[in-house]
């Protein structure tokens, strides 16, 4: 039985890593009696590249492939058994590439959502009947291959994946991992923490400033509904940026309330960055304001520093 899996990310510092960047192409596997074989399809839109005034351009590409069986690992552009393919300065070079002139990138999600409940012999006080109706939905828009403006209106999670059930027996809360797709893309920006290393290493301490989770769920992970808000997000290779608005629909446990993120980070020297984070919750409760800064520094191949100093209000 062949089994195969499929998945995107984005890669920067050529260690780190956005596993819920989104992009849409199609992949295709054949096996033949003469080998395994795969097909990609890549829109040009999904690659979001600049337009150039002479339309020639330079990419670098690679393909990195790891065969079971006999534990052979091949790669199109030569790599050092010390780095990974996400090193992305080793990628063969491909010059005077002449793609289509970019087009106006934008995608729309609407939804419509409707119920008719019909009640019999239930006490007089419950309705014997009840309709139900909601709209909304999702635009993104590649502005150019740096910035993306992404807008919701009364946004719909109804798709989003369940929590894992979790016996905590220790005094410290569970982390539970965002899974709503319209805060999962660009989460590594505004996500700026000091934690744990994917490998164990690094310790069990775990500070996150801003984490998209308390917008939009109580505290017991029940859904509040969101009017409406807006993401804006710029990225290259000097620096980052990005704000976020929110506006939470006032319900039985919690009032009405605005949220704004704010993030800038700079990338300096080899693989160095600073940043700033500032949060800003209002409500008929009170004003909440936490701002952060973070640097990270790359002391070699084998070191790096993590650095956040936080105050709050």
């Amino acid at each position: 039985m062949l089994m195969a899996c499929k998945r995107d990310l984005l890669v920067f510092d050529d260690i780190l890593t956005d596993v819920d960047w989104d992009g849409l192409w199609k992949v295709r596997t054949t096996r033949t009696d003469s080998g395994w074989i795969a097909e990609i399809a890549i829109p040009w839109q999904t690659l979001r590249y600049p337009k150039t005034k002479d339309s020639l351009q330079q990419w670098g590409f690679n393909v990195y492939r790891t065969r079971r069986m006999s534990n052979e690992i091949s790669s199109f552009s030569r790599l050092s058994k010390k780095f990974q393919l996400y090193k992305n300065g080793l990628c063969r070079s491909f010059k005077n590439l002449q793609p289509p002139p970019p087009k106006p990138n934008i995608r729309i999600q609407p939804y419509v959502l409707g119920s008719y409940d019909h009640y019999k012999n239930f006490p007089a006080s419950t309705e014997p009947e009840k309709n139900n109706f909601r709209a909304g939905g999702d635009i993104k828009w590649a502005i150019n291959p740096n910035s993306i403006l992404d807008v919701t209106i009364n946004t719909d999670f109804a798709q989003a994946d369940a929590d894992r059930q979790v016996n905590n027996v220790t005094r410290f809360s569970v982390f539970f991992p965002e899974r709503r797709q319209f805060f999962l893309e660009n989460a590594s920006l505004f996500g700026v923490g000091v934690r744990p290393n994917e490998d164990g290493s690094g310790g069990a301490m775990r500070i996150q400033p801003f984490f998209s989770r308390r917008i939009g769920l109580d505290d017991f992970g029940n859904p509040i509904p969101i009017d409406a808000g807006g993401r804006f997000v710029y990225r290259s290779l000097k620096r980052n940026a990005g704000v976020m608005a929110m506006r939470q629909r006032e319900s039985t446990t919690t009032p009405a309330t605005n949220f704004f993120v704010g993030r800038y980070s700079e990338n300096f020297g080899k693989q160095n960055r600073i940043g700033g984070l500032l949060t800003y919750k209002n409500n008929s409760d009170g004003t909440n304001t936490v701002g952060a800064i973070d640097g990270f520094f790359r002391m070699g191949e084998s070191h790096s520093l993590n650095t956040m100093l936080i105050c709050f209000k």
